[in-house]
């Protein structure tokens, strides 16, 4: 097999190797740069929309940075181009330039899919839909050599993608590429936004199609506490994810934004205190975590009205999630106890709020969450199909796989998965917890697993898999949400390859070192640090554990100090060094629990740790401000949370 043979330097990046690349089938290569000047123009077909034509710009742009050369951007097809189409200029160009066979214009158009093709000398960059038409330039210039690790927050300092420069850029063109997603639903979720802000959810934005995820999620107040609002960021983001053809997503835990006692200054509580849930002392109550009385035609009306109110303000939603609050309590009243289960209550409610909705022609999407007291599907009430259910393994344990039936909590989940593909026959996708809030910015990493689970979820037709996205500590989940875009879009991806491919980038010079620390993660992290479901170990796994923790942490710092000349990698290595060190402190605090060390003892370790995670808050591998927050901090001290955690309280 022939290799690229070019001369290439890395732009940002220290100590890189050229890199190759392999071609397919022998072809002539299209040759798109040589002799400093661009050969190929970049071809949108007049009328394209915003998204396209934002396609054929990031090409244009990166591209030039390829080549330090300006690709010419036209609409009339000349050759040789680069040709942008999506579904409906594509049947406009096939007829003439494009021919091609009913079998693969159907499969590319069936779903969420993109297509790369060469014909002659002129390169076609299609869409099923102006996004995947995104999709397929991003895929294009990574078959040219571009990675994209993650969004450009400040932390990387303008090093979070890899692009290559060549002095001659050739097309090495395999057959026709035609792609579509394992997963039709690739959400990143905002959720707690302990660290976002307009200027990191704009560079988040950025990168999410790069990665193929397709729909951001931000709830609309989130847990009532006017912290994580839509509103406060809707105008600035909705245009940069129409640009990107990106699904909104809004919603969240509660109904308390639409029929609540403060509705009305308070006035609408005592007006109409039969409207709100009896609690268990047989008293009408004006507490959030509680669930209206459902049974009470009035209440539910004004329900479904105040949301019809919301969505008809906010058109820009595409997917509206109506949830029950977090750790949510139902009314006791009799009446609304003949409706049955919590689960059929609340069916009965999304339900009346749907089909209300399509009477008045609101096309948004309702998303409904299978969580907590409402985890299993209701068997009285059949969910409209044309809604979106997402199932929360919240109690997942993670030292074995969702379908292990050895696992209690992973059993008890999937026995509710089941029981939902039987009842509903709609689309349903998994809101995971592969990067997760209670894990405390531990590096707790899981390629492998994530890859292992996906497919077991695509095998038995699960549509969706999502993932939390928090800017502070995007370096030490860098890998889960790197692994898991790829896996999302292609279940059978070759991981270790990807694997690989960031640590060259991240870690030039020293891929393996990185590598092995990550395979190290991985391996021990969930079964030996302090994460839910995670039982205890015997002491003398813990010393082991401690031991190549040190070993590590040794050779990562020798690593350090022979790349004192660059100061990007030596930051990185910093980054891995400060994983390392976080998570050596936790095992000691486990460690020193089974050994018996007194209280007092460990509460003085755990005021060590956390002044070490404090003074390394902002390298963006530990949101330890923010997640000592998550409670109220009036009623539950940071310090005491976490004693908590670490059972010295």
């Amino acid at each position: 097999m022939k290799k690229f043979k070019i001369k290439c330097m890395v732009v940002g990046l220290c100590g890189l190797s050229c890199l190759a690349f392999s071609e397919g089938p022998s072809k002539p290569d299209l040759i798109l740069y040589s002799g400093g000047a661009a050969r190929y123009s970049i071809i949108i077909p007049d009328g394209s929309s915003e998204t396209v034509k934002y396609a054929a710009e990031e090409l244009h742009r990166y591209l030039g940075k390829m080549t330090g050369a300006d690709f010419v951007l036209g609409h009339e097809v000349v050759t040789p181009s680069i040709i942008l189409s999506d579904k409906d200029s594509f049947a406009r160009i096939s007829k003439e330039q494009l021919p091609v066979g009913a079998d693969f214009t159907n499969n590319l158009f069936a779903s969420d899919g993109f297509a790369v093709m060469v014909r002659g000398e002129n390169i076609y960059l299609v869409g099923a839909n102006s996004r995947n038409v995104l999709y397929a330039v991003y895929d294009f210039l990574e078959r040219l050599g571009c990675k994209w690790l993650a969004p450009d927050f400040a932390v990387y300092r303008g090093r979070n993608e890899y692009v290559p420069y060549y002095e001659t850029l050739s097309y090495l063109h395999p057959e026709d590429v035609v792609e579509k997603p394992s997963m039709e639903y690739r959400k990143l979720f905002i959720e707690e936004g302990l660290s976002h802000n307009l200027v990191n959810l704009k560079q988040m934005i950025e990168w999410m199609p790069k990665a193929k995820f397709n729909v951001l999620v931000c709830p609309l107040d989130y847990q009532g506490q006017g912290r994580v609002c839509w509103d406060r960021w809707k105008d600035e983001l909705t245009p940069e994810l129409r640009k990107r053809g990106i699904l909104i997503e809004v919603g969240g835990h509660g109904h308390m934004n639409f029929i609540s006692a403060e509705k009305d200054n308070g006035r609408l509580f005592k007006a109409h205190p039969e409207w709100f849930a009896m609690d268990k002392d047989g008293k009408r109550t004006d507490n959030h975590s509680h669930v209206i009385c459902s049974s009470n035609k009035d209440a539910v009306d004004y329900l479904k009205k105040s949301v019809l109110s919301y969505l008809k303000q906010h058109p820009e939603i595409d997917i509206f999630d109506f949830w029950p609050p977090d750790g949510v309590r139902w009314c006791t009243c009799p009446e609304c106890a003949k409706l049955g289960s919590p689960s059929d209550r609340i069916a009965l409610i999304n339900t009346a709020v749907v089909e209300y909705l399509k009477t008045n022609n609101i096309q948004t999407r309702i998303e409904y969450i299978g969580y907590a007291s409402v985890e299993t599907p209701s068997e009285k009430v059949k969910m409209d199909r044309a809604m979106l259910i997402d199932l929360c393994p919240f109690k997942q344990d993670f030292t074995k796989y969702i379908y292990d039936p050895t696992s209690k909590e992973n059993a008890s989940f999937m026995a509710n998965v089941y029981a939902w593909k039987k009842n509903f026959d709609g689309d349903i996708g998994i809101y995971s917890y592969y990067r997760k809030y209670m894990w405390r910015s531990l590096p707790v990493m899981l390629p492998h697993y994530m890859q292992e689970e996906v497919r077991f979820y695509k095998s038995i037709g699960i549509k969706g898999i999502y993932s939390y996205a928090e800017p502070g500590d995007w370096f030490t989940y860098e890998l889960t949400l790197y692994a898991l875009s790829k896996i999302a879009w292609n279940t059978d991806v070759d991981i270790d390859a990807a694997i690989q491919e960031l640590c060259v980038v991240r870690y030039p010079g020293c891929p393996a070192l990185a590598k092995e620390v990550f395979e190290f993660f991985e391996n021990t992290a969930r079964f030996y640090c302090s994460i839910p479901q995670t039982d205890d170990r015997p002491a003398g796994e813990y010393a082991e554990v401690l031991i190549r923790i040190d070993r590590l942490i040794a050779r990562v710092n020798d690593a350090e100090e022979q790349v004192k000349t660059c100061a990007d990698l030596e930051e990185n290595l910093r980054r891995l060094q400060l994983q390392l060190d976080y998570m050596r402190r936790d095992v000691q605090l486990q460690q020193a629990r089974i050994n018996g060390v007194s209280k007092e003892n460990r509460q003085k370790m755990v005021g060590d740790l956390l002044k070490f995670l404090e003074a390394n808050t902002d390298r963006g591998i530990f949101a330890y401000r923010n997640h000592v927050r998550f409670n109220d901090p009036a009623k539950v001290p940071p310090t005491r949370r976490i004693l908590q955690v670490y059972k010295c309280q």
